[in-house]
C-alpha cells in the first residue's frame, strides 16, 4: 500500500493497474479519464489535512483514508481492466486543471439554471459551476 498528498498522485500509481474502477459508495464505474479529472479538480481545490491521505492497495483500489477516525472516507475499487497506456502528463494535466477552474463566458441567467444545487449521488450541495462533487467526486450531470 503506497500513501500520496494529492489525488493525481494515486491516480497515476493506480492506473499502473487497471483503468475502470467502481465507486463503492454509489456503485458507478469510473474511467481513468473521469477519475483523473475529479482528481485534478480535487487537488486544486486545496491540499489535504495533516491527517488524510489517499492510498494505493496493490491492486488499484484507491481510498481517502482519515487517520484521526481510523476510516476510510471514498474508495474506488478495481475492474478487471488492462492498465492505462496513455496518461495525462505535463501540460495536458494543466491544461485540465485549469479547465476547473475557468468558467466560461455564458449568460447570467442561463447559469443558473444548468449548475443543479445538490449531487445527485450523494446529496452534498455543490458550488456553483462545479464539475465534480466535492464529497463523492461524481461528475455533476447536467
Amino acid at each position: 500500500m503506497e500513501g500520496y498528498k494529492t489525488f493525481i498522485q494515486a491516480m497515476d500509481d493506480a492506473s499502473d493497474h487497471c483503468s475502470v474502477w467502481t465507486n463503492l459508495e454509489d456503485g458507478s464505474l469510473c474511467l481513468y479519464s473521469e477519475l483523473m479529472e475529479a482528481a485534478a479538480f480535487t487537488d486544486g481545490l486545496s491540499p489535504l489535512p495533516d491527517d488524510q491521505w489517499w492510498m494505493v492497495l496493490d491492486d488499484g483500489a484507491i481510498g481517502l483514508l482519515d487517520e484521526t477516525n481510523e476510516e476510510v472516507i471514498l474508495m474506488y475499487t478495481p475492474v478487471q481492466s488492462p492498465p492505462v497506456i496513455e496518461k495525462y502528463t505535463g501540460d495536458d494535466l494543466e491544461r485540465k486543471m485549469q479547465e476547473f477552474f475557468t468558467e466560461p463566458e455564458r449568460e447570467e441567467e442561463n447559469k443558473a439554471d444548468d449548475a443543479p444545487a445538490y449531487c445527485m449521488y450523494c446529496g452534498a450541495k455543490l458550488p456553483e459551476g462545479a464539475a465534480f462533487c466535492m464529497k463523492c467526486g461524481s461528475p455533476v450531470r447536467r
